[in-house]
């Protein structure tokens, strides 16, 4: 029997960046999820390089500084690419990824505005600066508001991980044949 040996492997990292901004086609679990450890891997080390240089302020894990920045814009367009053809992989089109970063967007708003609102309903700027703001106003339909709307981000979230997980259609969809009868060659 054949086994395949299973690794982590910088080459899936690499084929995104080669397909930058990409979006047609498919792309399998193991080079989203491996794009997606190499990335969170690398934006470690640019934070740290950061706060060694002195470019990040006081933390390590505070995002500031300019070499963790230019970073992630840099794999801002390869990052949501192999994200929309992996949900190309499960025969889901990339609009469903767009309606969820938009449902996020609007509930991080809808948080701001209605702290915004909370805050000037407590006396306002002044009072949140002098320290007078009424601690009570973010009590009640506040505290209500804010569990509901992160209870709907977790399951949001939790929804997203789960349809990233899943396996590919065996068959060719719209997008494109499957990617594993493609596979690379392992070394």
């Amino acid at each position: 029997m054949l086994s395949r040996k299973k690794s982590v492997d910088m080459k899936w990292y690499l084929i995104v960046l080669k397909k930058y901004a990409v979006f047609t086609g498919r792309a399998r679990r193991t080079e989203f999820w491996m794009y997606t450890l190499f990335s969170i891997i690398f934006s470690i080390v640019a934070s740290i390089l950061d706060w060694l240089m002195g470019l990040n302020g006081d933390s390590p894990f505070m995002s500031g500084g300019w070499i963790s920045r230019l970073y992630s814009i840099a794999v801002f367009i390869p990052g949501l690419a192999v994200t929309v053809r992996r949900f190309h992989d499960i025969g889901k089109s990339g609009w469903v990824y767009a309606r969820f970063l938009i449902s996020m967007m609007l509930i991080g708003f809808f948080i701001l505005g209605y702290m915004a609102y909370t805050i000037m309903k407590g006396g306002g700027i002044e009072a949140l600066k002098d320290g007078d703001i009424d601690p009570s106003v973010f009590t009640g339909s506040f505290l209500m508001v804010c569990l509901v709307l992160g209870l709907l981000v977790l399951g949001l979230s939790i929804w997203l991980i789960v349809l990233l997980c899943k396996d590919s259609q065996p068959q060719e969809n719209k997008w494109g044949p499957n990617p594993k009868a493609e596979e690379l060659p392992l070394a």
